[in-house]
């Protein structure tokens, strides 16, 4: 017979903010380390209701706030090749 297919979630290691105060149109950095036990290739995406990221696929990239006065949550998906 053919062996169960078997793939293990990344996770999360760390996640950090510069700053979790941010003015209208400022910018703060933000990074994410994440392991797969399995060895697999991460695929990092980072979203945000608004405001811009400069590469919201990097570990490590830039969001910039938007014009408008508000809060904002950033959310960071990490998964593997295998859809894990």
């Amino acid at each position: 017979p053919k062996a169960a297919f078997q793939n293990s979630a990344p996770h999360i290691d760390a996640l950090a903010v510069s700053n979790t105060n941010v003015g209208v149109g400022e910018s703060v950095q933000v990074r994410v380390r994440a392991v797969d036990l399995d060895g697999d290739l991460l695929r990092i995406q980072w979203s945000a209701p608004a405001g811009a990221f400069a590469d919201a696929s990097k570990d490590e990239t830039t969001w910039t706030a938007p014009s408008g006065v508000g809060v904002v949550p950033l959310t960071v998906r990490v998964s593997d090749a295998k859809g894990a």
